[in-house]
């Protein structure tokens, strides 16, 4: 069970980035990320409604629990959708352009949990990054 949500994510992941590389270059981008939500809300929605004890009813004791999260959460989803689609409509290859883009966030959240939660940075930590700041170099040439 440890390593499930990991496969969900690479699972997810790999569907993710075709669809957004699939995406058609003359559809405006706000307008598909605007139609992939109301599809996910829908699911969401319905996922949210089916599971045991919960119902209508529940709705409003949810939306006394949301804070600031909720939204950052939602502005850097759409952030991240943007990116991606522009990324793919200004040539980044599948292989490479995501690669990259998830080398920077492992990369970047060493440095966040760190200074933000605390976390310790070990060496083998230190040399996974320069691995990966080095394989950003060679993977983009």
């Amino acid at each position: 069970m440890y390593y499930l949500p990991i496969a969900l994510i690479i699972f997810a992941n790999i569907f993710y980035q075709i669809s957004a590389k699939e995406t058609p270059g003359d559809i405006n981008s706000m307008f598909m990320i605007l139609s992939v939500y109301i599809v996910a809300g829908i699911v969401a929605f319905v996922a949210f409604l089916v599971q045991p004890g919960i119902g209508f009813s529940s709705i409003p004791e949810q939306i006394k629990m949301l804070r600031w999260p909720t939204i950052t959460y939602g502005l850097s989803v759409i952030t991240l959708e943007l990116g991606f689609i522009m990324m793919y409509r200004v040539g980044w290859n599948t292989s490479v352009g995501a690669t990259v883009a998830n080398i920077g966030l492992a990369v970047a959240m060493v440095i966040v949990g760190h200074f933000v939660y605390h976390e310790a940075i070990s060496i083998t930590q230190l040399l996974g990054i320069a691995c990966c700041i080095f394989g950003i170099v060679l993977i983009t040439k």
